[in-house]
């Protein structure tokens, strides 16, 4: 079957629209969690989680430099598991397969946050992940990647064809063919005078390794792009306020003094102004190289 005739699950790309979602929520829960973490609401947050580590000997520096690790791996995982569900629904074998590894992760930790919405988003990470596995979708990637099909299932059907196409029983009385009785194939057998060669399979397109790239220099470059941005106005416009609330928090374990806490934020705001140009040429370069390339197709 030629790449033209293999047709992708519909559901498959619902699935990874959802799970995208899921896991880009994720992304902006974090950094909104890290945004407000000297605020008083935040800070009431931070105790109620860091009570275990701290009951069992920690202190409160330590367990709140390990909750914003674990913060900083769950939004890395989630940025991952987002260019896993494109590439799954582009076909790619191995997203597929880390989508899988990935997505319980991200969902076991929205069931651990004890609210409505994490478990909803828990469920939704599961149900999407058994649609990635359904026999349909199996045969799908089996056929876009040349790898032979499940058991049991069912070769798909070119586009337009509907029914698809059955095979052709024998008429009784009618002697097998000179390839069937030689065990060999038809293909193989060479063209009678005035017979056309079956059509035979086209070769498997190479990846296209400039493409693959872009897209995930364009996902990152995206992600830190939003960060840095929502950073700097939330330096312009309520940079008193942050400091404020630095200082006064409890995690200001180093003691630091409001000038010194406004030169720390005067030094982060000058790196995201540095940053956040590279990232909208990465992302430039990355769309104007993905249109090129799909012009070239």
């Amino acid at each position: 079957m030629t790449q033209a005739g293999r047709v992708r699950p519909p559901k498959l790309l619902t699935v990874c629209l959802y799970l995208g979602l899921v896991f880009a929520l994720q992304v902006i829960n974090v950094f909104v969690e890290l945004a407000d973490w000297t605020s008083l609401d935040g800070q009431a947050r931070l105790k109620r989680w860091t009570a275990p580590m701290v009951d069992e000997g920690m202190t409160r520096a330590d367990a709140e430099t390990a909750l914003r690790v674990a913060f900083t791996i769950i939004a890395i995982v989630s940025a991952a598991g987002l260019v896993f569900a494109v590439y799954t629904a582009l076909g790619h074998w191995v997203s597929r397969i880390m989508l899988s590894i990935v997505g319980p992760i991200v969902a076991v930790y929205s069931v651990s946050q004890a609210s409505f919405v994490g478990t909803i988003q828990g469920v939704v990470i599961f149900a999407c992940l058994y649609q990635v596995w359904t026999p349909d979708v199996r045969a799908w990637f089996a056929a876009k990647n040349g790898k032979p099909l499940p058991a049991g299932s069912a070769q798909p059907a070119p586009v337009g064809t509907w029914p698809p196409p059955m095979a052709q029983a024998a008429q009784p009385g009618t002697a097998p063919s000179e390839a069937a009785q030689s065990g060999t194939d038809e293909a193989d057998l060479p063209a009678q005078p005035g017979q056309a060669r079956a059509p035979q399979p086209a070769a498997r397109p190479r990846q296209d390794v400039v493409k693959v790239w872009s897209m995930i220099i364009l996902i990152l470059s995206s992600l830190v792009a939003m960060g840095c941005g929502a950073f700097l106005v939330a330096y312009e416009v309520a940079r008193d306020e942050m400091v404020r609330q630095q200082v006064e928090s409890g995690a200001n374990w180093m003691n630091l003094s409001a000038a010194e806490v406004r030169d720390t934020l005067g030094q982060l705001a000058v790196l995201s102004w540095i940053v956040l140009p590279m990232c909208l040429l990465a992302i430039g370069a990355s769309i104007v190289l993905l249109l090129r390339r799909g012009r070239q197709r």
